[in-house]
């Protein structure tokens, strides 16, 4: 997805993503959603990491899972994931609250911590790309076509938005708040 801005800013937080993969299908069809993280407090309407960022006019993030951690969230076996939630606490409050093109991509790797000036490829397309506006509390993004988990790979979930065709007005304004966790051992975003 073609950029206006990249912003280099690694942190070793991570988004309390209620129910990160959710809608796990297991063979009894039944569907569960995985909390990941324990954050109660985020981002700033200008600050980074944010998984649906509008502060400026295009972003791209990575967020790394460990598949230990989706295990311990209930995650015990393999199977598809269906969508991701996000708890937004505080709204952008600019005259263009939507996120432009937001679009987001996952995909598996054997990777355990994310690169500070490289980027993983993560090639399948799940979402988007949407002008998407977010709502107070959680935001649940539907895939258009469910990412198999194989039981054993770790997660990245990458994060674009920006319009490449947009040369006449602003559409950014600022970042809606969505709690995260911090302290962990590897570095969980890139942004």
């Amino acid at each position: 997805m073609k950029q206006f801005l990249c912003v280099f800013n690694v942190t070793k937080t991570r988004f309390f993503v209620l129910a990160l993969l959710l809608v796990f299908v297991t063979n009894t069809k039944a569907q569960i959603d995985v909390p990941i993280g324990t954050g109660t407090v985020g981002n700033t309407t200008t600050t980074y990491p944010n998984p649906m960022q509008d502060y400026f006019e295009g972003s791209r993030s990575q967020f790394l899972y460990l598949a230990s951690e989706l295990v311990a969230g209930g995650m015990t076996s393999p199977g598809f994931i269906n969508s991701i939630k996000y708890n937004v606490i505080t709204l952008n409050t600019g005259t263009f609250p939507a996120v432009e093109q937001y679009t987001i991509r996952i995909g598996g790797s054997s990777i355990t911590t994310l690169g500070t000036t490289t980027w993983e490829n993560v090639p399948t397309t799940v979402f988007g790309p949407i002008d998407y506006t977010a709502v107070i509390g959680i935001n649940t993004l539907t895939f258009s076509s469910p990412f198999f988990w194989n039981g054993t790979d770790n997660i990245i979930i990458e994060i674009c938005n920006g319009d490449p065709n947009n040369s006449t007005y602003i559409s950014y304004t600022q970042n809606p708040i969505i709690p995260w966790t911090t302290g962990l051992s590897f570095n969980g975003s890139h942004s």
